[in-house]
């Protein structure tokens, strides 16, 4: 498993300025959105869960991220939809944000996905 260190650079989205991915994940909409969605999810690592683990995340403590199961990169008009919506531990967010780094377009992410 790679470590946690290095695939902690994957949890920015690159594809958008700095700027623009700062100002949404920072605003009021999305704060309330990622709130819902811990709670919709009962606390609890989604991809785990998938996975036979349980893994209990805490709000506040920055242990977890709520990720968009399609990339928002290639799923821009899915961004807000709670349906595309999950709430992931670190670890697991960082596996899967390095994972979807190597998609160089949507086709590719599709071959991987369906």
């Amino acid at each position: 498993m790679p470590s946690f260190k290095k695939l902690k650079k994957s949890w920015t989205d690159t594809s958008q300025p700095k700027r623009k991915h700062d100002k949404f994940y920072s605003s009021r909409g999305w704060r309330r959105l990622r709130d819902q969605i811990t709670l919709r999810d009962a606390y609890l690592c989604q991809i785990c869960k998938r996975n036979g683990v349980i893994t209990k995340i805490h709000p506040g403590s920055g242990d977890y991220a709520v990720d968009h199961i399609k990339p928002k990169r290639f799923f821009p008009d899915l961004y807000k939809d709670a349906d595309n919506l999950e709430t992931t531990c670190k670890t697991c967010h960082a596996i899967k944000s390095a994972k979807e780094q190597k998609y160089k377009n949507i086709n590719q992410w599709y071959a991987d996905n369906t």
